[in-house]
Parts: C-alpha cells; structure tokens; sequence
C-alpha cells in the first residue's frame, strides 16, 4: 500500500528534520495528509506541520526547532508576491 509505504518513509526521514512539512495539493490525498503530520512528530521531527501553500507555513515555530538543534539565527525566505 503507497500510504503505509509512505509512513515508512517520513518515520526514517522524521528525526533527522528540524521541520517537516508536509504538503498537499490534490484533494484525494487531504484525507491522509494530516497523517504524516502526526507520523512526523512521533518519530521525532520537532516540527510537522500541514501546508498547502507557502503562506501557511508557521515560520516561527520551524525556526525555533531549527534554532533549538543549531543554535544558530535562521531568517524565513521573504514574502510570495500575491496571487494573480
């Protein structure tokens, strides 16, 4: 099943991140998605977050798990123009 392989995946993946996002786009896979989010943050990702886009990242909370592991000053990528 490519679902559970998947989790496989980002169970292997997870703690070795500072912040996994997991994204989404085609509505079949919003039923699974939050998933993996919760996958990640069990198997020690120290943030997962749900994104659909980039503005829906909560930057302050990726950049303080990657400070946490770090100690260093991360700065988020500037804003996305607006849509058309």
């Amino acid at each position: 099943m490519p679902t559970t392989n998947r989790q496989k995946r980002s169970r292997r993946m997870a703690p070795k991140c500072d912040a996994m996002l997991v994204g989404f786009g085609r509505a079949e896979f919003v039923e699974f998605t939050p998933v993996f989010v919760e996958v990640g943050s069990r198997a020690g990702a120290r943030n997962a977050q749900l994104v659909q886009r980039a503005t829906d990242i909560d930057w302050p909370a990726a950049l303080k798990a990657s400070q946490h592991r770090h100690h260093a000053r991360v700065n988020p990528p500037p804003p996305l123009p607006p849509s058309s």
